[in-house]
This record gives C-alpha cells, sequence and structure tokens, in this order.
C-alpha cells in the first residue's frame, strides 16, 4: 500500500487542493503507471477536521483502530458529547505502510470515517484512496454530496451524482481489472 502513496506531498487537516502538482518524481515504477505520465495532481485536498478528531487521531500508532484511542476521544453518539457505547474497529483505522489496505466501502458514510493516514493525524484523501484503487488519477465531481433522497425530495436532480468517494468505492483495482481484461483475451483468443 506504501508503495501506491509515498510519492504524494504530505497535506494536515484541511490543506491542499483540487489541482496541484507532483512535488517529487515516482519513487517506483508502481507510482510511474500510475502517472501515466500525467503532472498534475488532482484531488489532492486533506479534509477538515475537529481538533478533538486531530488529537484522537494523534493517539492512534500504525495498525490501531477507534478502539485503542483514550477513553475521552473516543467517538460520540450521534448528536450528543456522551462516548458512544459501541466502536466499531472499521471505523478510523490507521494505515500500516507493511500491511495490504483495509477493503474500501463504496458508502460515502462508510468510507469518510475509514482510513487514517499513515504519517498525519487525519483521514486519508480522495487522492490517496485512488491512488491504490484506480487506475485514473482523477475523480470527477465534489467530494461529498447532498443525501439522494433530499435532491429528489427539493427536485434537485441535477445535482444528483456520485461523490468522489462513492467513486473509489466502486472502483475496481487496476491491476485486478488488467488481469481479469487478459484473461479474458486469452480466453477469447483460444
Amino acid at each position: 500500500m506504501w508503495d501506491a502513496i509515498s510519492d504524494l506531498p504530505p497535506l494536515e487537516a484541511g490543506e491542499g487542493k483540487e489541482e496541484s502538482s507532483y512535488l517529487q518524481q515516482p519513487l517506483n515504477e508502481y507510482q510511474k503507471q500510475l502517472r501515466n505520465g500525467n503532472q498534475i495532481l488532482f484531488n489532492h485536498k486533506a479534509m477538515n477536521h475537529t481538533p478533538r478528531m486531530v488529537e484522537r487521531f494523534a493517539t492512534m500508532t500504525r495498525g490501531n483502530t477507534g478502539k485503542d484511542v483514550p477513553q475521552h476521544l473516543q467517538p460520540r453518539q450521534r448528536n450528543s458529547t456522551e462516548i458512544a457505547k459501541k466502536i466499531y474497529d472499521q471505523n478510523n483505522r490507521r494505515l500500516h505502510p507493511e500491511r495490504p489496505c483495509h477493503t474500501i466501502p463504496a458508502s460515502f458514510m462508510l468510507i469518510l470515517f475509514t482510513l487514517i493516514n499513515i504519517e498525519i493525524s487525519r483521514l486519508e484523501r480522495v487522492q490517496e484512496y485512488s491512488h491504490f484503487q484506480i487506475a485514473l488519477n482523477l475523480c470527477m465531481g465534489k467530494p461529498t454530496v447532498v443525501s439522494h433522497k433530499l435532491l429528489s425530495r427539493e427536485g434537485r436532480l441535477a445535482e444528483k451524482h456520485l461523490c468522489q468517494y462513492n467513486q473509489i468505492g466502486n472502483a475496481v483495482p487496476p491491476l485486478l481489472a488488467k488481469a481479469i481484461a487478459d484473461n479474458i483475451l486469452k480466453q477469447l483468443q483460444n
């Protein structure tokens, strides 16, 4: 997993832009393949986090989950200041560079709170997800979207699209897609 994203410039929570430049050359053949000669770095913007969330992430070491943080920093119940009674270990997972990445869910709400950067106290951003998930270096649309039910109810269907995080969750890893396509071609040639 670290082979895919180690060439991306580091960002703290809230930093970055939708379009910028790479600051260094690819560090390995996989990164070179992902860039495909492109010098523009898209979707390189980190989410804004509350100071409490940044503090929570800072207490987590590589491979930790939300269950491993001090109690006063554990997730709260929705719309409350009370600590959640149940903490899901699939939420707030600090990535580990030497281990495979966890599955990236297609649901925006799940992906939004899933993976924490290896070194920086913030959640992964679209660019990092896309680097180890899809072949294109660009996700179209907004990072997040309004509920499709709300858009339908308000007659705003023109705004209905998949957010960048849903696109990543729905994507097939590029090397898997290539292996499947190669196998299909081989079978057709027989």
